[in-house]
């Protein structure tokens, strides 16, 4: 509210088009470059490495697109508005600048007045202004953990990997190989600690196959 009132009453005593921000921007972009002039619109900036650019004033265009996206006339535009002024007298470069970032669109933000209330003592009391929670209902069944895929979205492919040939693309059913149970069981070898004392278990795991 007080930051509302401190800047309308700013704008109220800016003399300038252009706020104090801008006008200190566009002073910042002032720099020395080489301007040719082709007519009283378009101007080629020449300046470090043999770089040339092109304004056209016409459009408020400018090649690297800084202008078109600030609102702002870039460094290179600023240029040939110096050179412009410096050989006819004309164009400010208030008339350049995007209206939203003018005088006028300034005053019009902090034209709205936020008006004071008072302390929340005197507020009325409203009955049953306690807020309620959202009433959850558990659903039967195991939740669903996996995304729920858009329409037209394929599914995860999973490569499959037969587990008697170790081949891609199929399991131990389709395979060509043919394989029988193996009487002698997989051993798997660990190292257990337990009370700083090393413990080796043999683990009989299942059954292997091998190939005919």
């Amino acid at each position: 509210m007080r930051r509302m009132h401190k800047r309308r009453i700013e704008c109220t005593r800016w003399s300038t088009e252009l706020p104090h921000v801008v006008h200190r921007t566009l002073e910042k972009l002032r720099r020395s470059m080489q301007v040719l002039s082709v007519n009283d619109f378009e101007f080629e900036i020449l300046y470090e490495f043999g770089k040339k650019w092109v304004v056209d004033f016409r459009y408020h265009t400018y090649g690297c697109g800084a202008w078109q996206l600030s609102g702002l006339p870039c460094k290179h535009a600023m240029a040939s508005l110096s050179h412009k002024r410096y050989h006819d007298g004309s164009s400010e470069p208030a008339q350049f600048v995007h209206a939203l970032l003018k005088n006028d669109a300034y005053t019009q933000t902090y034209q709205p007045i936020i008006h004071p209330i008072h302390d929340q003592r005197t507020w009325p009391e409203i009955p049953n202004d306690k807020i309620l929670h959202l009433i959850m209902k558990t659903k039967l069944g195991k939740p669903k953990v996996k995304r729920r895929r858009e329409q037209g979205e394929s599914a995860i492919s999973k490569v499959v990997r037969c587990t008697g040939c170790r081949g891609l693309g199929h399991n131990i059913r389709s395979c060509k190989k043919k394989f029988v149970l193996s009487s002698k069981p997989k051993l798997f070898k660990t190292i257990i600690c337990t009370f700083n004392y090393f413990l080796v278990v043999y683990i009989f795991v299942g059954e292997t196959y091998k190939p005919r």
